[in-house]
């Protein structure tokens, strides 16, 4: 039996598994012919399958447990890709009474940090964390009455990278969250990350 024998099964209502076992199904298994099969019976499956397929197509597991981007994109650049991402967030949370920085018309000093700087302050009580919140939330209750395995889908989709903005790019289709997260994606693919906090915009390449 392989993990993807196991989805099958799962996806068909004939096995009960946590959502966790799926963690690793689309890196044991991401061929076109493999990601049709993980994404049958789901609505708009061929939209998923190509979204799964661009973000595959993006990065590489030779170094790595998890998908990793290609870096080295130049500042200007990721700079533009992180503020198109931050006016995405900016308006999801506005239009949904979220959380976000309170000062009005904000726009932020984008400041070019290193890696180590940006997960450091991705692990404080930053705004960053209160948007990833609301998102996760909105997410949750989206999928809660879902008759096929929802959560499994989105664990399996975050174990490609360990990341839940990219999961939830793949799986926008199915979702009613009206956020683009093209523009996440866009910033993942650069080998970029930004962290939003009080008072400006951290990028990390």
């Amino acid at each position: 039996m392989t993990l993807l024998d196991d989805w099958i099964a799962c996806r068909e209502g004939r096995v009960v598994l946590d959502s966790s076992h799926f963690l690793g199904l689309f890196k044991e298994h991401g061929s076109d012919a493999e990601l049709a099969q993980i994404f049958a019976g789901f609505a708009q499956a061929d939209a998923l399958q190509a979204r799964a397929q661009q973000v595959l197509a993006a990065g590489s597991l030779d170094s790595s447990l998890y998908l990793l981007p290609q870096r080295g994109c130049d500042e200007g650049r990721l700079k533009a890709a992180a503020l198109a991402w931050w006016n995405e967030q900016a308006r999801y949370c506005l239009s949904t009474q979220g959380p976000w920085p309170e000062q009005a018309h904000w726009q932020p000093v984008v400041e070019v940090v290193s890696r180590e700087v940006a997960l450091k302050a991705l692990q404080s009580d930053a705004p960053n964390a209160w948007v990833f919140e609301h998102f996760a939330d909105t997410v949750i209750e989206d999928v809660r009455d879902s008759q096929l395995p929802m959560y499994a889908l989105l664990e399996a989709l975050y174990g490609i990278a360990a990341d839940y903005y990219l999961a939830w790019y793949i799986a926008a289709p199915l979702l009613a969250l009206e956020v683009d997260f093209a523009r996440y994606f866009e910033l993942w693919r650069l080998g970029g990350m930004s962290v939003v906090l009080q008072d400006r915009l951290l990028v990390a390449g």
